[in-house]
């Protein structure tokens, strides 16, 4: 199984390049921070050569102790024992917040922090105007924080979404007519069809009535509805529903396994778990079990990127974004990883007959990580792969997939891995 390399940003080189004392030739102490992927490339390329690398520092702490090659891992609180004279910062998603971390924890210790991703420029939503025009769309600038998609023609349909959001508008108009199709607008007096999803809220389906409370954008039911046709749950099943946003799948995977079956949701995203529990509650879905954690390949703790959408996900996740920039900005956090097997023991569960798999870019790892447990329960999997650009990731997980005795199919057109 090929590992795909990550695109060191050339602004990246260039503030290297650029570091003082590596302009001027000082082999300084440093440490590197945190222990992704971006860093380990710049290692195994060499690109700290000039530097007396020490040292690996990260939030999460199952890398604590380990070592990066023969380098030891720390927290940063661990990082003025290393001796360095600097820190460096290599995260294109999370330099701000990193700086501002480092910048308060190690004041008045001499050690100097420096980003190398300053520079780093993400793509913003701008960018997305000139794809939405091409499709026939504009996009409008609403004001602070907020944009709207707008269909041409009067009166039209429209959009509205946070700025932060702003990724996801470009799924938007890729189905605009699934969503309008599927959730039911609010029609203005000018009689323009509006799906507001600039705020938390109500959103109700049309084919199954269903009312639910969302943070952000709300999946067309369609698509729910095609996990059903395609996994086939049954009365009396287990489904376990990785990544479980607000409860909108395990909602029709509770109406099909019924009474006598059982849903597992898991999402870890606070606010996402939020309206988990709250759809739960309100829409009383009495066989659905929520579980606050980020199924991975490790149990411990590790950094989540938290944006209340469907975008949230491991930072681990993101990493190939690195040569086009993040694509789901928001707050980060520590949540609890969970192993498959570990979460089907604390649970006391032997069997799972269906698996939803839709973790934003930790689907491969677990995959791999959860092979033996999925291997011995053969449950039908339904998987919605995040491989961004980098396609050979599809391989692999088809790869993995085959290697566990699972006949498994990619159908490109709806981006979903379906496996038996």
């Amino acid at each position: 199984m090929t590992q795909e390399k990550v695109p060191i940003p050339a602004v990246v080189r260039k503030s290297l390049e650029l570091f003082p004392p590596v302009r001027a030739g000082r082999k300084v102490r440093a440490v590197a921070y945190p222990a992704g992927k971006l860093t380990r490339a710049m290692v195994d390329e060499g690109l700290f050569g000039a530097l007396d690398l020490v040292g690996v520092a990260d939030r999460a702490p199952q890398e604590f102790g380990g070592t990066y090659g023969a380098l030891p891992v720390v927290p940063a609180e661990g990082i003025p024992a290393l001796g360095p004279d600097a820190v460096l910062i290599c995260s294109t998603r999370f330099h701000l917040s990193i700086h501002a971390e480092l910048t308060a924890l190690l004041a008045g210790s001499g050690i100097d922090v420096v980003d190398l991703c300053r520079d780093f420029q993400v793509p913003r939503y701008r960018d997305l105007a000139g794809r939405a025009e091409r499709k026939g769309f504009a996009l409008v600038d609403e004001g602070p924080g907020l944009l709207r998609l707008r269909e041409p023609g009067s009166p039209g349909r429209s959009v509205l979404a946070r700025t932060e959001h702003w990724t996801i508008l470009e799924w938007t108009f890729r189905r605009f007519d699934d969503f309008f199709h599927d959730i039911l607008p609010v029609t203005l007096p000018s009689g323009e069809q509006v799906l507001d999803f600039s705020r938390p809220g109500y959103h109700t389906y049309r084919a199954s009535g269903a009312r639910l409370f969302t943070p952000s954008v709300v999946q067309p039911e369609g698509l729910l509805y095609q996990y059903l046709d395609l996994v086939h749950p049954a009365p009396g099943e287990v489904v376990l529903d990785l990544g479980a946003f607000n409860g909108d799948s395990a909602y029709h995977f509770s109406k099909a396994v019924g009474a006598n079956g059982l849903v597992v949701a898991v999402e870890a995203d606070p606010v996402n778990f939020q309206a988990l529990e709250r759809n739960v509650r309100e829409l009383g879905l009495a066989n659905v079990r929520m579980i606050q954690a980020a199924v991975w390949s490790t149990d411990g703790m590790a950094s989540f990127q938290c944006d209340g959408a469907m975008s949230s996900g491991l930072t681990d996740g993101f990493d190939f974004d690195l040569e086009g920039g993040s694509t789901a900005p928001g707050q980060s956090a520590s949540v609890r990883t969970i192993r498959l097997e570990t979460l089907l023991r604390e649970h006391q569960l032997d069997r799972v007959d269906v698996v939803k798999i839709d973790t934003e870019g930790a689907e491969l790892a677990i995959l791999v990580s959860s092979m033996p447990t999925l291997r011995r329960l053969h449950p039908r999997i339904i998987l919605e792969p995040h491989a961004n650009d980098h396609p050979g990731l599809i391989g692999d997980m088809l790869g993995v997939l085959a290697e566990g005795g699972f006949k498994a199919e990619y159908l490109e057109t709806d981006n979903l891995i379906v496996a038996r």
